[in-house]
């Protein structure tokens, strides 16, 4: 039995001490825009646009906008293009334009950023996003 021991300790030691590792590394797939609440989406000239914010409407005041424009030929959402968006109010006889900021990359290279002031109440919407070029 003292024999069994003592091959049981040096056998058991390093097992005690060793880890299994797993080679093989999992891809998890993180939702960018999983927060955000889809406020507005619409197709142009073969590309998707959506429009997410943390609200579930645009309002009077300042907005957080984010784009995510997708390849309608592809299926697959444009990262790193050079994006643009005049956003307009409407009145009942005219419109005008709005307060706004430039567009930048967030974190995920398909989520576009940006913010619009608008100043009073009316018909809000983005109504121009030039059509998005593709870096080279």
């Amino acid at each position: 039995m003292k024999t069994l021991k003592y091959i049981f300790i040096p056998v058991l030691f390093p097992m005690l001490f060793s880890g299994c590792s797993d080679d093989s590394e999992a891809v998890i797939e993180v939702d960018p825009v999983k927060d955000l609440v889809k406020i507005n989406e619409f197709s142009a000239e073969g590309y998707l646009t959506e429009i997410y914010s943390e609200k579930s409407d645009l309002e009077v005041g300042y907005n957080e906008i984010s784009l995510r424009i997708k390849d309608e030929s592809t299926n697959e959402y444009l990262s790193e293009a050079e994006v643009s968006w005049m956003p307009l109010m409407h009145m009942e006889t005219k419109e005008h334009s709005a307060p706004h900021s430039e567009l930048s990359n967030s974190v995920d290279n398909t989520v576009y950023t940006g913010s619009i002031v608008f100043q009073m109440p009316g018909n809000l919407s983005l109504i121009h996003i030039s059509e998005p070029t593709r870096p080279y």
